[in-house]
């Protein structure tokens, strides 16, 4: 299998909103939260087996979550997002360069995907568990980058969990996935808990240890007709309805 990746350096906004701003400060989340369609398995490369597209690939996972599988994009929608958004001409391999999460979801958020519209983001602490276990529960997901170790690469296809190792092989380069699923006491992993991302076209659990070590940052999707609980939902609007001003 062949393994892609594609995210480049993380883009710091000061402008961007934090989700501390909109967090209820009694919110609890819960002890897990799974999103994914049931029984669903037909994830999909989205092209990250032959282009470093992963932060395109993404934009594709979160719609399958969404719309609850029922949108997959075709790999010829991915591949015109991958080239407007982020300039690769296809065809030429030396225009795949990868894409800046922060530029992708900025473009989607203005023009669309597909069709399909995006009201903004907030971007929550990374190292925040609690800030990420709420946008994973009440906004259905997380779209997050990080610094992907090689022992990453090996245990993805070793079918083992992504956890610290002593010696990680060095960094493979960035990589953008999207996460809609924790477990605070995964009975699959020593009742640890695990954070699942969609990449690579299935799931894959993370623990803890390797999010806090390798994530490099982190962006809560408002997807359309999306309610999240525990949040100031209209003062995010607002803000982001000043932002587009």
């Amino acid at each position: 299998m062949n393994l892609m990746l594609g995210k480049r350096d993380a883009k710091f906004n000061p402008y961007a909103l934090r989700m501390a701003k909109y967090v209820d400060k009694t919110y609890v989340p819960p002890a897990f939260a799974d999103h994914t369609p049931y029984g669903f398995t037909a994830w999909g490369m989205m092209l990250n087996d032959q282009l470093g597209d992963c932060t395109i690939a993404a934009c594709g996972h979160a719609l399958q979550v969404f719309t609850q599988g029922r949108i997959t994009e075709p790999d010829a929608t991915i591949e015109s997002y991958y080239s407007k958004w982020c300039g690769y001409v296809i065809g030429n391999p030396a225009t795949d360069q990868g894409g800046v999460e922060a530029d992708v979801l900025g473009d989607w958020k203005a023009q669309g995907f597909d069709g399909h519209a995006l009201e903004g983001y907030v971007d929550p602490q990374p190292s925040n568990l609690s800030h990420v276990m709420h946008s994973i529960a009440e906004f259905g997901l997380v779209y997050l980058g990080f610094q992907l170790p090689n022992s990453a690469m090996t245990q993805f296809q070793n079918g083992q969990v992504w956890d610290v190792v002593a010696n990680d092989g060095g960094i493979a380069g960035g990589h953008a996935v999207i996460a809609p699923a924790y477990h605070t006491e995964d009975p699959t992993y020593n009742k640890e808990t695990t954070i699942t991302c969609i990449t690579w076209g299935q799931k894959q659990k993370m623990t803890v240890a390797f999010w806090e070590k390798y994530v490099d940052e982190s962006h809560t999707l408002l997807a359309a007709a999306w309610q999240p609980a525990g949040v100031n939902l209209v003062g995010l609007r607002a803000d982001l309805a000043f932002m587009a001003g």
